[in-house]
């Protein structure tokens, strides 16, 4: 019998995935032991480590040596690892990652017109902004145009959209990194402009100009070939 399709397994991944959803089980904490489990379902201690190795092997669950199993808290490295894998063995390629990060910078500037900004997420993007502007070098000029994004992302306040693009930033962020560092400084210097738009589309409420913000400076970046 395939062990997906074994009920034993499925009732103990089940199990866990009710105590997430229950809020009895957060990022971080520490599962029921293996023995716990196996006594509380009625069931094998083998398929219940069984599930729990298939849960770690997907990165939703990290086993510390001595310690336990615990519900991690990155699982956004987890899909990063995911997409590199995907475009290893090319089920999808550089301009699909693209092609997503550019309707999905899109949509966060969308949500956030329509929702407004905390002071705190509009103070994270205005700081970026401002390093990018004052970076001595390239690698602080990567640096900040990664602040800059992460901060938009997490004006939105979205877990879920955190989560995801956090985990394909990881991979898009490498290309952008070899762009910055083959350009030249009037490259730098448009770039921070086009990031000066996005911001005052953003704090204008103007979704027309912050958008096609969004993508001139895609533009910009397709015109390098990542």
């Amino acid at each position: 019998m395939i062990l997906l399709e074994n009920q034993e397994f499925q009732k103990t991944l089940s199990y866990i995935f009710d105590l997430i959803e229950n809020g009895m089980l957060q990022l971080g904490d520490k599962l029921p032991t293996e023995r716990a489990i196996s006594a509380k379902l009625g069931v094998s201690r083998n398929f219940v480590r069984e599930a729990i190795r298939s849960l770690e092997a997907l990165g939703l669950v990290e086993c510390r040596q001595g310690s336990g199993n615990y519900l991690a808290d990155n699982i956004g490295n987890s899909i990063a690892k995911a997409v590199n894998l995907l475009l290893l063995i090319h089920k999808i390629n550089r301009d699909e990652v693209f092609s997503f990060r550019r309707a999905m910078d899109k949509a966060v500037c969308r949500y956030i017109i329509e929702n407004g900004i905390s002071p705190d997420a509009r103070s994270s993007i205005l700081s970026a902004l401002e390093h990018m502007k004052n970076a001595a070098n390239k690698s602080e000029e990567t640096d900040a145009d990664k602040e800059f994004h992460y901060a938009l992302i997490y004006a939105t306040g979205s877990r879920l959209w955190i989560t995801l693009l956090d985990a394909v930033s990881e991979v898009y962020h490498k290309w952008i990194d070899a762009v910055v560092a083959a350009s030249d400084g009037e490259f730098s210097d448009y770039l921070i402009s086009v990031h000066e738009k996005i911001v005052d589309g953003l704090l204008a409420r103007n979704t027309s100009a912050c958008l096609n913000a969004v993508d001139e400076h895609y533009d910009i970046i397709g015109e390098m070939h990542i």
